[in-house]
């Protein structure tokens, strides 16, 4: 279950794996 945000300068994404959140940018 991902959650992806769309920004202004890029995107963010918040992942959940094995309880722990992880936070991916991705420039666009």
């Amino acid at each position: 279950d991902d959650t992806l945000f769309a920004l202004v300068d890029g995107y963010v994404r918040f992942e959940r794996r094995r309880g722990r959140r992880v936070v991916s940018v991705y420039p666009g």
